[in-house]
């Protein structure tokens, strides 16, 4: 850092060893938020900074005026650390586990508070159920795709062994699924001769028709009131439009 460690002088040499001190530690300190205006102004996706250290020196220059605003908006904490090194950079690391964690669910919240404000307004922004998702996607009209972390189904793909005819179904139990056609009828020949050709997981099947499309998916997870919603209340996925 350049900073000056500590020394045994007194009096007047003292006084002004402090101020050099203080100098210094000013002008290291400028030099860091110089740096985190430049970098972090360039980075369009940052979506929060932890700052950590130990001692207040961290609390005084996330409060300083050399950072920028837009760059004090973006700190989401500050933490201690017992070291400043690398050791301090992979302690910091760990600590902050928790703190991502809780920035990840506040902005699964706000999602999914976006999508209920949009339904609830009846813009025609929003849609939710599979077919109607399925056929918005299909058509490149879907923005933002919400899907659940606890949603685990399958897309069985059918042909009649008999007539050729071809049909798509969710399910979530593919064995199950395969006893059932024993006994069901083909729908365009009548014959018992339908079997399951092909399965995909269905999150990786939406997931795929949204990248043909550049449409954002975000996966929300079941520990938030807003997460066990969608889930429950929407079987796992739901959809903003980019056009009503």
């Amino acid at each position: 850092s350049g900073v000056p460690g500590k020394h045994g002088k007194g009096g007047q040499s003292a006084r002004r060893f402090e101020r050099l001190i203080e100098i210094a530690a000013n002008e290291y300190m400028k030099r860091i938020a110089e740096a985190m205006n430049e970098t972090f102004s360039q980075m369009s996706n940052l979506k929060a900074i932890i700052v950590g250290g130990p001692g207040p020196t961290k609390e005084e220059f996330v409060k300083s005026e050399v950072l920028h605003e837009n760059i004090k908006k973006k700190i989401f904490a500050v933490l201690d650390t017992g070291y400043t090194d690398e050791y301090g950079i992979k302690e910091l690391v760990e600590k902050s586990s928790e703190v991502l964690k809780d920035l990840e669910i506040t902005k699964e919240k706000a999602l999914m508070q976006r999508f209920m404000t949009e339904l609830v307004a009846g813009r025609g922004l929003s849609v939710y159920g599979e077919r109607h998702i399925r056929d918005m996607l299909e058509k490149g009209a879907i923005d933002l795709l919400l899907v659940s972390e606890d949603l685990h189904r399958f897309r069985g793909f059918v042909r009649c062994q008999s007539c050729g005819h071809e049909f798509q179904e969710t399910v979530e139990d593919t064995n199950l699924f395969k006893k059932q056609l024993i006994g069901r009828s083909c729908p365009k020949c009548g014959e018992l001769k339908l079997a399951l050709v092909e399965t995909k997981d269905l999150v990786q099947e939406l997931c795929d028709l949204a990248d043909r499309f550049n449409t954002r998916v975000e996966f929300i997870s079941s520990e938030t009131d807003e997460g066990k919603q969608l889930l429950i209340a929407f079987k796992g996925i739901v959809a903003l439009l980019r056009f009503a």
